[in-house]
């Protein structure tokens, strides 16, 4: 007659083993969908900001955005330290633990060991280099700065957030329009 005893204590046990597993792979699951919720804001305000630099990048005279926004203060079209340069912050997100500049967003053009050497003979097959910059139909390792008709970059931001690193890349191709 042991129907009317109740359960065992094996019972007890595997009933709060199978239950302990069952919590702990549903909380996994929400601090797993919580991660990658921040992870998708995060790359949100990173897309935004690499394209809306993008965008601030093609409205200025197209021969001045390599000095503008390069990595050598040196050659600011207003004069030296006058340009926006190839750093900048982005609002929402924070640097990367040791970044130099304490920013997250970085503006990289085909350079040699220079800032101010714009290149078509590096190898960068993302940008589609190397390649013609200044169309004069060879590829060469001279200076391409103030002669150029296409101007390739890429946008990168990098951030470090609480789950860890981030980043994104934008690769744009910018060109001459006024002979158009």
């Amino acid at each position: 007659m042991r129907s009317e005893r109740g359960f065992t204590l094996v019972e007890v046990t595997v009933a709060a083993a199978v239950l302990a597993i069952v919590v702990v792979g549903v909380l996994g699951t929400i601090a797993l969908g919580a991660k990658q919720s921040a992870l998708a804001a995060d790359t949100m305000i990173a897309s935004d900001a690499a394209r809306q630099m993008a965008e601030r990048m093609a409205s200025c005279r197209f021969r001045d955005i390599f000095a503008l926004y390069n990595a050598d203060a040196n050659d600011d079209p207003g004069g030296a330290g006058t340009a926006p340069g190839a750093n900048f912050a982005v609002k929402g997100l924070a640097p990367r633990t040791g970044d130099p500049d304490g920013r997250a967003g970085r503006i990289a053009f085909p350079t040699g060991s220079s800032a101010s050497h714009l290149r078509e003979d590096v190898s960068i097959p993302v940008l589609g280099m190397p390649r013609d910059l200044d169309g004069d139909g060879k590829i060469d390792d001279k200076n391409k700065k103030g002669r150029y008709v296409l101007l390739p970059a890429t946008i990168y931001v990098e951030w470090q957030s609480t789950y860890g690193e981030g980043s994104l890349a934008l690769h744009v191709l910018f060109a001459d329009r006024s002979g158009m």
